[in-house]
């Protein structure tokens, strides 16, 4: 039998051996098996809730990192950003996921990470893994779960980072196909609107200077009805929004316009009767992307946030033109039949004073 100091010191070895083993476990797959820009994955990683809003000061909310529909999982990174003038991190842990293969698990940062910076709004990324050689876990449920205390009023949206994932069944180990899932909200004429993200923005282990990976800086323009983002990929990647028409649309897909650093890619548009979504797909690296529509209200020509006299006048004064006349507006041909008559100024009455 070993005695006390014996064992601490034979505690101390096994577990440095074991950083080391899952270290370079988790550093095969970036290499070996690169991450494709597929949109047709079904694990989904995604934050839960996705936004914070409507608090009161002081008060503590707990926000769930979440996989669904994934196999074999052995061990999973991922890191969040959040609203530093609305919440401050208080904790991050482990979640009950990995714990059903019903072996022990390690929970643990780099350790040249705090585990959260109040200041930029980062939990930085953690990590965690079975141990030994179990089959990995199946399933959906809760890979995590982050603590905040609420500091100030408005809206904190949650941002994944870093996300990656490894399977594992025996000695064979891979990286899983990952969707991540975010959320963005859209705040115009006092109401609040989410715009659905989709994509594969795998991290790497151990990144240099989190986080390393992930979408940031969001915003929305009315003016030049336009959404624009930051995004940091280590793979070819792919990127699928989804807008509520209510913030931004077009009369057809066709007008829809999406640059990557200032040079236009194709998108893929497909809609429903309430929303567009823009797939398209750019290579590894930090990018900025623009989506430009260009409609953001149905019969408020002038965007003033307001459908009122002034665009009834608007279509007035252009009513019985067609697009070779001098007074054509082709902003009032709001049914896009080249003649501006009777049925754009009904619709422009029918969305009379609505506002944003």
């Amino acid at each position: 039998m070993l005695k006390g100091e014996e064992k601490m010191k034979f505690k101390s070895i096994i577990e440095v051996i074991l950083a080391v083993f899952l270290l370079s476990v988790l550093n095969i797959p970036l290499n070996a098996v690169p991450v494709k820009a597929d949109s047709q994955a079904s694990t989904t990683v995604f934050a839960d809730p996705p936004t914070i809003k409507d608090k009161e000061i002081s008060e503590t909310v707990t926000v769930n990192i979440k996989v669904s529909n994934v196999n074999d999982l052995y061990g999973w990174q991922a890191g969040l950003t959040f609203n530093p003038d609305v919440l401050n991190c208080t904790g991050y842990y482990e979640g009950e996921f990995l714990k059903r293969a019903g072996v022990d698990t390690w929970f643990a940062k780099p350790s040249y990470l705090p585990h959260f910076n109040n200041t930029e709004g980062i939990a930085y990324l953690h990590f965690c893994t079975l141990q030994g050689a179990p089959r990995g876990v199946n399933g959906s449920g809760q890979l995590a779960y982050l603590t905040f205390k609420v500091i100030g009023t408005g809206i904190s949206d949650l941002h994944l980072t870093d996300v990656k994932l490894v399977g594992a069944v025996g000695h064979d180990v891979w990286t899983i196909p990952i969707e991540v899932i975010d959320v963005f909200t859209v705040s115009w004429g006092a109401v609040d609107y989410s715009v659905e993200t989709i994509s594969n923005l795998t991290g790497i282990d151990n990144p240099p200077d989190p986080p390393a990976s992930g979408l940031f800086d969001h915003n929305f323009s009315p003016q030049e009805k336009k959404i624009t983002f930051d995004v940091i990929t280590h793979h070819d990647s792919f990127y699928n929004a989804t807008i509520p028409k209510t913030v931004l649309r077009c009369g057809n897909l066709s007008e829809w316009n999406v640059t990557v650093d200032g040079s236009n890619v194709t998108f893929v548009p497909t809609e429903s009767s309430t929303e567009t979504s823009l797939y398209f797909t750019y290579h590894n690296g930090t990018h900025k992307v623009e989506i430009t529509g260009t409609v953001l209200i149905t019969g408020d020509l002038n965007d003033d946030g307001i459908v009122d006299i002034v665009d009834l006048s608007i279509v007035s004064i252009a009513l019985w033109s067609t697009p070779i006349d001098p007074k054509w507006n082709p902003h009032a041909d709001l049914n896009g039949d080249d003649l501006i008559d009777i049925v754009d100024l009904t619709i422009v009455a029918i969305h009379l004073w609505e506002t944003w």
